[in-house]
């Protein structure tokens, strides 16, 4: 059986609501890869760095734009 991590982040235009979902075979795997702040969603993968993350939320935090980030 082949197993994967699938995730995906996503903002309502219209509230500015964010959310994100993660399947993974990692028991857990949606409590270690989000990371969410008035500044954006970042996901990681099941196994992750958490610095992914965590300098993702500054980088963001900091006026960088999403797609550099």
């Amino acid at each position: 059986m082949l197993t994967g991590t699938f995730t995906i982040v996503a903002r309502c235009k219209t509230s500015g609501q964010l959310g994100v979902a993660t399947s993974t075979a990692i028991p857990a795997g949606g409590a270690i890869c989000p990371f969410v702040s008035r500044h954006g969603a970042i996901s990681t993968q099941s196994f992750n760095n958490f610095y992914f993350g965590i300098d993702g939320q500054t980088l963001l935090a900091e006026g960088v734009a999403a797609p550099s980030v």
